[in-house]
């Protein structure tokens, strides 16, 4: 069974950029052309990424979306395509929204910020907080500063990074 998801985050300390990470899998294997998503953003535009491969039954895409706002969250939706002599739209398609970057701390190593969404699904309110765990027990704590990582795959199909 075919798959795909999409997903726009954050860059650290640019607040007018979004990361798009977008994977599709489960196709078949004698594809011989690559594959496109365009993401649309509401009240900003189209961006389209060409997969990173030529053919095959997976395609990934990677890419960047500049011009944004700081600190606002926008509302997209992913499209993948294929080519059968021009680009056409497949049934495979994900939303969402997305909040850039709105200042603080962060910058990597053990003082980076994890970014938390402390509002709901619908009205989501991005907070950078430090990141940080017990490496100990309750009865003899043991906290450590660590550097956060996301997944941009899937909880079958993790991709820490």
């Amino acid at each position: 069974m075919a798959s795909f998801y999409c997903t726009l985050s954050p860059v650290d300390g640019d607040g007018t950029q979004l990361n798009v990470y977008a994977k599709f899998t489960g196709g078949s294997d004698d594809y011989t052309f690559k594959r496109l998503i365009d993401v649309r953003i509401t009240g900003v535009g189209t961006f389209e990424f060409n997969s990173t491969a030529v053919g095959g039954g997976e395609s990934t895409f990677v890419g960047t979306i500049t011009g944004l706002s700081p600190g606002t969250t926008y509302e997209w939706v992913c499209n993948l395509y294929y080519w059968g002599g021009d680009w056409i739209v497949s049934d495979y398609s994900d939303e969402g929204t997305a909040t850039t970057y709105s200042g603080g701390g962060g910058g990597g190593g053990s003082g980076a910020k994890a970014v938390i969404n402390v509002g709901t699904y619908v009205h989501p309110n991005w907070k950078r907080y430090r990141a940080i765990v017990n490496i100990g027990t309750y009865y003899n704590t043991n906290w450590l500063s660590v550097r956060p990582v996301n997944n941009y795959g899937s909880y079958s199909q993790p991709n820490w990074r």
